[in-house]
């Protein structure tokens, strides 16, 4: 019973301790507070600013218009009139020739080919003239016979030789007719012939189909190409293409005409632009989706990577810099200067733009916020606020 009273001792005798101990910090705490000197420190006036919810992906831009330029006919490249970097004007400038010289020996002898088949037209023209005469002639004998053999004044064979004549001088002009036919049928295919000819020809000296610059060029005088084959490669140019992905869970928020998204090409802020499309399904492994808009900036030049920020929602809030908000005791908190102490204010925070937090519980507009020393206060600390920042 003695050993049990005397630890009983010893217990009560730690504890009167500690409080005491406690209790001689705690003063010691408020002392020192009011002992330290002010800590120098910058404020800002706490006051509304603009904030966007914001999604910053990575995008291409392409040019609105792309054309690669094929020979359309076949033959030896016989001249490229232009250059990659070279500026072209829709339906002014050559961009190459094929190999024009057999093509217009092409169209020359498609040409004697159409006169040949007129000269054929007209000399069976000509036959059927001369059948058709030597018809009526033999109808007419025919006849004459027709009656002499009634009246047995011919032989039988005389008026047989008639009849078969009259046949012959038929046929002879259903002959010259088929002629006439077959004749028109080959006018009919050479001039087809010509007109393509004549195309091929045309479509040997190709023209720029749109404003643009030369981009790529795969081949060069003297080789051989086949419609189809890619000679040149032209960027339109005017508008541009600014095409990005998102995550799928954006889908929904992104509406064509209305959501908006800044671009920046080079560090440079070429402005906001709207979405102009997206596409009309999520892709089913990536799990994203495209959209574009039109740019119509210098800036935005064709091939170029930039920088989109999409913003889904703008509104106003208090503004603090972001390194003015402290975690302390799993809480977000401020410190604000009120006639030179700092007070410690517990804050919620919402968006987060340009290194400023909104916050939307905590704070007045117009309280001084402590941006700078804010690291080693503790409440109740004097300050000595520097000027206030904008």
């Amino acid at each position: 019973m003695r050993m049990e009273n005397y630890f009983n001792a010893i217990v009560v005798g730690a504890a009167a301790a500690a409080l005491l101990s406690g209790c001689s910090r705690k003063g010691e705490a408020v002392g020192e507070a009011e002992e330290l000197p002010p800590l120098p420190v910058k404020i800002q006036i706490a006051q509304m600013q603009p904030f966007e919810h914001r999604v910053e992906v990575k995008g291409n831009l392409e040019a609105d218009e792309n054309a690669t330029i094929s020979a359309r006919t076949s033959g030896n490249l016989d001249e490229v009139f232009v250059d990659v970097g070279d500026e072209v004007v829709k339906g002014e400038t050559r961009l190459f020739m094929v190999d024009p010289v057999a093509l217009e020996n092409v169209v020359l002898i498609s040409e004697r080919a159409v006169d040949t088949a007129k000269a054929k037209l007209l000399v069976a023209e000509a036959s059927l003239k001369s059948a058709e005469a030597s018809r009526k002639k033999a109808v007419i004998d025919a006849d004459r016979y027709t009656r002499l053999r009634e009246e047995d004044r011919v032989s039988a064979n005389e008026y047989e030789q008639m009849m078969v004549a009259r046949e012959i001088a038929d046929a002879a002009v259903e002959i010259a007719e088929a002629n006439i036919a077959l004749a028109r049928e080959q006018i009919a295919s050479a001039e087809a012939s010509l007109v393509i000819a004549r195309r091929d020809l045309s479509d040997a000296a190709v023209m720029a189909p749109i404003d643009g610059t030369v981009n790529e060029r795969f081949m060069d005088p003297g080789e051989r190409v086949d419609p189809g084959s890619p000679v040149l490669a032209l960027t339109g140019k005017g508008r541009v293409k600014a095409i990005a992905y998102l995550p799928s869970e954006y889908y929904s928020a992104v509406r064509e005409g209305v959501t908006e998204f800044r671009l920046f090409v080079d560090g440079v802020d070429l402005g906001m632009h709207k979405v102009t499309a997206k596409t009309p399904a999520v892709d089913t492994r990536l799990r994203t989706f495209a959209f574009r808009g039109d740019v119509e900036v210098p800036e935005a030049v064709p091939g170029k990577m930039g920088t989109f920020q999409m913003v889904f929602e703008k509104r106003g809030g208090i503004s603090v810099p972001v390194e003015a908000v402290l975690t302390r005791r799993n809480r977000k908190i401020v410190f604000v200067n009120e006639n030179g102490v700092a007070v410690e204010k517990t804050v919620e925070t919402g968006l987060r733009t340009d290194g400023r937090l909104e916050i939307t519980k905590g704070l007045e507009i117009g309280d001084e916020v402590i941006i700078q020393g804010q690291t080693q206060l503790f409440a109740g600390r004097k300050v000595a606020p520097a000027a206030a920042a904008k």
